[in-house]
């Protein structure tokens, strides 16, 4: 008796030595690993849209903190990923003070907003301009986040711009509105707002000297019914009657309008306004067309891997007579539509247990349960059906 009480005892630790075998071959197999890498890229794509869905809300720091939250803001990816840096530098360009940020993000955004990130900005259309209008001005707003201006990093910015605007002007592809923008935050954002200099029409003429045909470029483009070189002179006028009424009143007031001409050279005041509607307008499209197309990709993607792992677990389930009444299952469960949830489930409890190997007591005691429960939701399951 004993004999066979042995002889019982290592066949089903044998049984269970090769099933074990086998699962852990289920696991390895390729199509698990290719699927659980599709599942991952649906799952990082999803949380990208929340980000980007928040932005069009015009929630912009909450978008940027969430953007924080699901690691998008690390340096690497941020220098890597093109769609995550624009979405951070639309974010950070439509807040007016970068003081509302937390102080991680205000890190961010200064160690950001430096000149050596232009690599990351291919000039190759008004669309990737248009970021980069934004992404200097942002670098503008960074050097004030510790209350004072950083001369060293405001003189760097300074001729990284007026080197632009030169480029730009002698370039046979000249876009006007481009350079209409970048002269006024050169003057306004810069000049004035970064270098302290007086707003006088000096500041101007002195930026044409240095760049030939830059007046006549400006002169070419209209400003709501005036030419761009007027609007900006205009504006330099405005700022210096603000500035001699502050001598006479000694008023903060002026600082608060300085600050607001200052603001006027964003790009909602300029002519690319057009440009940035019809951007959005193409990533509200663009949102939910994703969302669509990935909610039928990871149906499909789960459907692939589990009906992949439902033919392998059906060979594996052969090699093993005792667990026919589970076989019986899978082929009931496979006559219907919802079974690929059961089977995903299923597949979880085994991922589960593979990873956290204390609840193995728990799995078997259910395991054990469950056999004991299969006849009569056999009957049940076919009772079912029969109604």
């Amino acid at each position: 008796m004993a004999h066979t009480n042995h002889k019982s005892h290592n066949t089903k630790l044998h049984d269970e030595k090769e099933l074990s075998s086998s699962v852990r071959d289920l696991l390895n197999d390729e199509m698990f690993n290719k699927g659980t890498h599709e599942a991952n890229a649906i799952v990082s794509q999803l949380k990208f849209q929340e980000c980007q869905a928040l932005f069009i809300e015009s929630s912009f720091v909450e978008s940027l903190n969430k953007m924080h939250e699901c690691g998008y803001l690390e340096k690497d990816l941020l220098s890597s990923n093109y769609d995550v840096f624009k979405l951070f530098v639309n974010n950070c360009e439509n807040i007016e003070d970068f003081k509302m940020l937390g102080a991680e993000l205000q890190i961010i955004a200064s160690e950001t907003f430096e000149c050596e990130m232009m690599d990351l900005l291919p000039l190759q259309d008004s669309s990737s301009s248009l970021l980069l209008m934004k992404f200097l001005h942002c670098c503008s707003k960074t050097l004030h986040l510790d209350g004072t201006t950083k001369t060293e990093k405001s003189i760097e910015l300074q001729s990284f711009v007026k080197n632009l605007i030169n480029k730009n002007v002698r370039s046979s592809l000249n876009d006007n509105d481009f350079v209409y923008y970048m002269t006024s935050l050169y003057i306004f954002q810069i000049e004035i707002g970064l270098l302290s200099n007086k707003p006088t029409q000096d500041l101007y003429f002195a930026l044409c000297n240095s760049i030939p045909n830059l007046s006549s470029s400006l002169l070419k483009m209209d400003i709501h019914g005036i030419n761009a070189q007027q609007d900006i002179l205009n504006k330099l006028d405005e700022c210096q009657e603000l500035r001699k009424d502050y001598h006479h009143r000694h008023s903060n007031h002026y600082h608060e309008k300085i600050q607001k001409r200052r603001n006027s050279t964003k790009l909602r005041s300029l002519p690319s306004k057009s440009m940035e509607e019809a951007e959005l307008k193409r990533l509200k499209e663009e949102n939910e067309t994703y969302r669509n197309q990935t909610e039928e990709s990871s149906h499909t993607t789960l459907t692939h891997v589990v009906s992949h792992w439902n033919a392998k677990l059906h060979q594996l389930l052969q090699q093993f007579p005792q667990f026919q009444e589970i076989r019986a299952v899978l082929d009931f469960l496979k006559k219907y539509r919802q079974h690929t949830y059961v089977l995903a489930f299923l597949l979880g409890i085994i991922l589960i247990n593979r990873k956290f190997g204390r609840i193995k007591g728990i799995i078997r005691y259910i395991s054990r349960i469950l056999k004991s429960l299969l006849p009569q939701l056999l009957q049940l399951l076919q009772t079912l059906t029969a109604v």
